[in-house]
């Protein structure tokens, strides 16, 4: 069944959050669980259709949405995936989208009626430059105009007509920013504890980028930091960014 076919999404609590797949002791696991973070309960959700480990999850309005990552035999560095599995969570009902026009692992955020998936890895020991994003209104791929450099292991963030992006595998300290809007990069000027593999948040007109680690394969030199911007003062490092007319 498509995603498509599932009936009108209603509105959605915010008190929950998700974890799907990851890395279990004898490789890729397929739980899904939820967390309700007012009282801590734990659910089962059930499993994913394909065990994955650096997969990327969207929640959005009630349907999760499972892009990428590693699959059940993959070795560390093997080939990723493209599939993108959707999850009805009030049906409790797994569904399938067109899969990504790029097989790999990549970070994934929602800005307007789109999907994007920027960079990324593609297993190989390469880090992409392939980017791509998904209209939630078509249910289709579109090819986007490839990265300037090639980016992997960020955590990101939207905030409001621009997409952030904090660290990256091998240039810990790189913060970008894309442009829809304009299909534009730039680089942002800005304090940034340099690491790899957090992760990001926005709560109350502020990005929180949280943990992450220096190690190559993610394995040891976690970091317990958390850094916090206001999204006031990333939109105007972005401004400083761009050319100036």
């Amino acid at each position: 069944m498509s995603y498509r076919d599932a009936p009108s999404r209603r509105s959605w609590s915010n008190t929950v959050f998700y974890l799907l797949g990851g890395e279990g002791d004898h490789g890729p696991v397929a739980t899904v669980e939820s967390v309700e973070l007012t009282d801590g309960s734990v659910r089962n959700l059930g499993y994913l259709p394909t065990p994955r480990r650096a997969l990327a999850a969207l929640e959005i309005e009630g349907l999760i949405f499972a892009l990428g990552g590693t699959a059940v035999n993959d070795p560390e560095n093997g080939a990723r995936q493209s599939l993108v599995e959707v999850f009805d969570v009030a049906a409790k009902k797994w569904m399938f989208a067109p899969t990504m026009p790029y097989p790999k692992e990549v970070p994934a955020v929602r800005e307007g009626r789109y999907i994007y998936a920027l960079g990324g890895y593609n297993g190989a020991g390469k880090a992409e430059k392939t980017c791509a994003r998904y209209d939630l209104t078509t249910a289709k791929w579109e090819r986007l105009p490839d990265t300037p450099f090639p980016s992997s292991g960020y955590a990101v963030a939207e905030i409001g007509g621009a997409i952030v992006c904090f660290g990256d595998y091998d240039e810990q300290d790189q913060v970008t920013a894309y442009l829809p809007g304009q299909q534009r990069w730039v680089r942002l000027q800005i304090a940034f504890r340099p690491r790899r593999h957090a992760t990001a948040c926005v709560a109350n007109d502020t990005v929180y980028v949280i943990g992450g680690n220096h190690s190559g394969d993610g394995s040891g030199g976690s970091l317990r930091v958390i850094d916090r911007f206001r999204v006031a003062d990333l939109k105007a490092a972005i401004v400083r960014a761009l050319p100036q007319k």
